[in-house]
């Protein structure tokens, strides 16, 4: 009975995660840098739609997370995925600390089933942009929030410039499915036992 219930848990617990396989890590920043790692790749999120969406992994800011109001051309070190990083010249970060909450940068050179590396990856600016004890989120997606539909990839809670750990995934329903299965497998199992 042990066995079984154990072989559920496992099953459940890799179907939950069968959709989704890109893992940021090690995700650090400072007033001109953030770092972070990335592994896996896309191919089970939902694909977002719009222009070019499918090239774009951005990291979106909200919160207080601005020292004050810059903009910011974003300098790239490591990569990303397939042995090279985001083309270097491309975009800007804006500092949109007084009128707005949030912000966003976008790496781009990527499609639905590039490998990211896994390795240091950062982008810094020139100036200070983001707030070293600032409270809100940093978001991983797959888009451009300006322009498309994005997919969260992960999201990572800031506390007064303290990073959490990533939200924790809502499991997909079929994992709820496949667990009520099973439980009602061992009600039965146990019902035919004690009969």
């Amino acid at each position: 009975m042990k066995k079984l219930l154990a072989m559920l848990a496992l099953i459940a617990s890799q179907l939950g995660n069968a959709q989704a396989t890109a893992v940021v890590a090690d995700v650090a920043y400072e007033e001109k840098r953030i770092s972070f790692t990335i592994s896996g790749d896309l191919l089970g999120y939902a694909v977002p739609t719009g222009e070019y969406a499918t090239n774009y992994l951005s990291i979106l800011y909200t919160g207080n997370l601005f020292a004050g109001q810059w903009v910011e051309m974003n300098n790239y070190h490591g990569e990303i995925t397939g042995g090279y990083g985001p083309e270097p010249s491309q975009g800007a970060t804006g500092g949109f600390g007084l009128p707005y909450n949030f912000t966003w940068m976008i790496l781009f050179q990527m499609t639905p089933d590039s490998q990211f590396a896994g390795t240091p990856f950062s982008v810094s600016w020139y100036s200070p942009v983001l707030n070293p004890v600032g409270t809100g989120d940093i978001q991983f997606l797959w888009g451009n929030p300006s322009t498309n539909v994005t997919t969260l990839i992960q999201s990572f809670s800031v506390v007064n410039g303290v990073i959490g750990g990533p939200a924790t995934a809502v499991p997909e329903p079929e994992t709820y499915a496949l667990l009520l299965a099973g439980l009602a497998l061992v009600g039965l199992a146990s019902r035919r036992r004690g009969a």
